[in-house]
């Protein structure tokens, strides 16, 4: 690729990342900290972009500089992975947060998808949850910041609550979305809250609290599973119980405006990318994984009763 064609495809990639002019060059002047007439120079090409402004700039707006100049191989995709910080967001942290539910906004069309093969539950349905939403934030934070905190003193900011709102409603919206779960789903988030309650950050009637939580939880996935819809926005649900346990969680989502895979990270992190080789190889892994599922939303009513019913003995003996 000449220097011409690479300075072009980095310009490209700046009004991809925010089409509107004025709000363009302004934001360009908040990062650079230039005058707007050396940014315009800048954006005509009479003037380049340094590589110090250039490194400013794909920081600020995720762009990938190894997907301009293809130094990729076919082996090597690229992808970007953001480590927010979960429980004193910054400013910058609430601005991925933000991008996220954007994305997700492009979902409200006809054709739109959204499928994910997971061993845990997405946390598009656990935000509707309070007390497992602290608690999946929770056991990031004994992880990650070494904490031993109690439960009963860890709080989320009212901000990142909204944001978690956002996410949920905006998620359901999707005109198809399909969930393949490991078949110990339930199982493996019932470990994590027995280890808090040895590690006594939970107490007892705290889990009294979760199991009662937990069953209006199975209520409400059995409720999903019997109609093949959200009970919310009343858009197709599949659900698929894998026969094979799942080492993490992969997911995609495909609209007219935004192709992205994603593969979970760090408890509440996500490796994203919107390459069109990732994706494909994220949908040939899937595909092959729903090939080997039970699928039992609306039909197999024998196999979605005998689940859940599980699950709710699994609760029981928590």
């Amino acid at each position: 690729m000449g220097t011409n064609t690479l300075y072009e495809e980095f310009l490209n990639e700046i009004k991809k990342k925010i089409p509107q002019k004025t709000q363009r060059t302004s934001l360009l002047v908040e990062i650079l900290s230039i005058e707007k007439e050396a940014v315009y120079r800048r954006l005509r090409g009479e003037v380049a972009f340094s590589f110090r402004e250039i490194v400013l700039i794909s920081q600020k707006l995720s762009i990938s500089i190894d997907n301009i100049i293809e130094i990729s191989s076919e082996k090597s995709r690229p992808s970007f992975l953001k480590l927010a910080e979960y429980t004193n967001p910054s400013e910058d942290d609430y601005k991925m947060f933000e991008e996220y539910v954007h994305v997700l906004e492009t979902g409200n069309e006809k054709g739109s998808l959204f499928i994910e093969a997971s061993n845990v539950l997405p946390l598009s349905i656990i935000y509707k949850f309070d007390l497992l939403t602290r608690f999946y934030y929770f056991k990031w934070n004994f992880h990650y910041n070494h904490s031993n905190l109690l439960f009963e003193n860890f709080h989320l900011p009212k901000r990142l609550k909204m944001l978690q709102n956002r996410n949920s409603l905006e998620s359901k919206k999707f005109d198809s979305t399909t969930f393949i779960w490991d078949p110990l789903i339930i199982q493996y988030l019932i470990n994590d809250l027995r280890f808090a309650r040895n590690m006594r950050l939970i107490n007892n009637d705290e889990i009294a609290a979760f199991k009662h939580e937990l069953y209006n939880l199975i209520n409400y996935l059995e409720r999903i599973a019997f109609t093949g819809s959200y009970i919310e926005t009343n858009k197709e649900v599949n659900i698929f119980i894998a026969i094979i346990n799942l080492d993490t969680s992969y997911s995609y989502l495909e609209t007219s405006k935004c192709r992205l895979s994603m593969v979970k990270a760090f408890i509440l992190n996500v490796i994203a990318s919107f390459d069109e080789n990732t994706l494909y190889k994220t949908k040939v892994w899937i595909q092959s994984l729903i090939r080997t599922s039970t699928l039992i939303s609306v039909t197999s009513e024998k196999q979605r009763v005998s689940f859940f019913e599980n699950q709710r003995a699994l609760v029981n003996q928590l």
